[in-house]
């Protein structure tokens, strides 16, 4: 017997993993609002990334935006605590 493939119709719904919600939150940046969106994983990393630094997530993400990683800010805001983690792993290792 062959496979069956099940084909389901764009619904425009996507399909969230359980254990890392997406998460779009509104940020006022030099007057402007914008939006961001990353997944919860990403916004306790950012939280923590802020405490570490002693500013607010909304400077955190000012400052990410001026030195852009990425094609938008919420790709930059991902990269930038990608490249965190991974130099203060690359720090701890020696």
């Amino acid at each position: 017997m062959g496979t069956r493939l099940s084909i389901r119709p764009n619904t425009g719904k996507r399909r969230r993993h359980p254990h890392s919600p997406i998460i779009k939150r509104s940020i006022n940046l030099a007057g402007h609002k914008t939006s961001v969106t990353l997944g919860g994983e990403f916004w306790n990393a950012l939280q923590d990334i802020a405490r570490s630094k002693n500013i607010s997530i909304p400077v955190l993400i000012d400052q990410i935006g001026h030195d852009r990683l990425g094609g938008n800010l919420s790709s930059s805001v991902r990269l930038f605590v990608l490249e965190y983690f991974k130099a203060l792993s690359q720090r701890r290792a020696t």
